[in-house]
């Protein structure tokens, strides 16, 4: 198993790896120094441009791990190597995951390196409210949330609803926090400072009633230091790449690269819009399945409607099934919080080295078939 991890590591750096990634990190260094955006917002956009090339390179190193004019003695070496198939395929996928991962550390490291050397970004603690549900705020009628010891901050999403007849299209309201008054803008996320017990929170706006999304609140306390929290941020997402370039490596065992290569991107793409397309599956069980017809004339058309909402209730299932085969990418990634100034602590990065030991024990069965039936052949 060894050998194949250094076989791959030195094949990578023989096909100019680690000048592409020197170059790749340099671009990501780049877009986190350069340019007049807030720190959250250069830090977001690096971190976006690390993850987008730290999955390329583990499509591409996965999928084609040897030049192409190797591509023939990298079949006749797994097909006489003393090691047994599995051991091989797994060394293989292995040694791509160790290659991969490194590279995207050292791009999510750029990412985080940016931003903080023009200061980075306040980080504090942070944490969600006890509850759910929405407080709603009339005027005059103050309400109160109990705090955490040592909060100094709350980030309140307000909604915004016009009681009886009123209708107005506003764009700013003014609300207030222990008596001190503020004004924020309709969408937005607005931090209150906060201290003692309890925050007390009051709607100063006669035309509107003002609802507190008790699940959407966070607290803010003490302060960390940004460039940990960055780097933290950056090990659940490279091993995510790491465990798609183990999942490409033992596809490419037994399909052609560029077969293998779609075949990881599909993965990747599925994966990155999990929450997405779950949360678009649910909201279409809601709905109606039959909607021109009702009972009687389906009945007369001879076309039912519960025919057309079986079928609909097995594409949904269907779908259901497939997403829970493939991992979730966006759930592993938590640098989005990271740019608001969120304390991490390594989230994700727990998700990440499951999955990572969940391909590799994938690519040894897979790729050991494909290289037990390439002997054979």
């Amino acid at each position: 198993m060894l050998p194949a991890v250094r076989l791959r590591l030195v094949e990578t750096l023989r096909r100019g790896g680690a000048t592409l990634a020197a170059v790749a990190a340099a671009g990501v260094l780049l877009a986190g120094v350069a340019g007049d955006d807030p720190p959250g917002a250069r830090y977001a956009l690096a971190t976006d441009l690390a993850a987008a090339l730290a999955y390329l390179f583990a499509v591409f190193l996965g999928a084609f791990p040897l030049a192409a004019d190797r591509e023939r003695r990298r079949s006749l070496l797994a097909a006489s190597s003393p090691t047994s198939p599995w051991a091989w395929a797994a060394g293989n996928a292995a040694g791509a995951a160790v290659a991969v991962a490194l590279i995207a550390t050292a791009l999510f490291a750029a990412a985080a390196l940016g931003p903080a050397l023009r200061g980075g970004v306040e980080t504090r603690m942070a944490g969600g409210l006890e509850g759910s549900g929405v407080v709603w705020l009339r005027r005059g009628e103050p309400r109160s949330i109990r705090l955490l010891p040592g909060v100094e901050r709350m980030r309140i999403r307000f909604h915004v609803a016009y009681p009886g007849e009123l209708r107005g299209t506003a764009d700013a309201f003014r609300v207030a926090a222990d008596g001190v008054p503020t004004t924020t803008i309709v969408g937005r996320t607005t931090e209150l400072s906060a201290s003692g017990e309890r925050l007390r929170v009051e709607n100063l706006e006669e035309s509107m009633i003002l609802g507190i999304d008790l699940g959407e609140a966070r607290w803010l306390g003490e302060r960390r230091s940004f460039l940990a929290n960055a780097l933290l941020a950056g090990a659940g997402p490279a091993l995510g790449a790491a465990a798609l370039a183990a999942f490409a490596t033992a596809c490419s065992a037994a399909l052609t690269g560029p077969v293998a290569a779609l075949l990881a991107t599909l993965v990747l793409l599925l994966g990155g819009l999990k929450g997405f397309l779950e949360t678009t599956i649910e909201e279409g069980a809601r709905r109606p399945a039959v909607h021109a017809h009702d009972e009687a004339g389906d009945r007369a058309h001879g076309a039912p409607g519960p025919r057309a909402s079986r079928g609909s209730a097995a594409a949904r299932r269907g779908m259901k099934l497939l997403l829970r085969a493939v991992p979730d990418f966006a759930a592993i990634d938590p640098t989005a919080r990271a740019s608001t100034g969120e304390w991490i602590g390594g989230r994700g990065a727990g998700t990440g080295a499951l999955l990572l030991g969940a391909s590799l024990l994938l690519a040894a069965a897979l790729g050991g078939v494909g290289l037990r039936t390439r002997r054979s052949a």
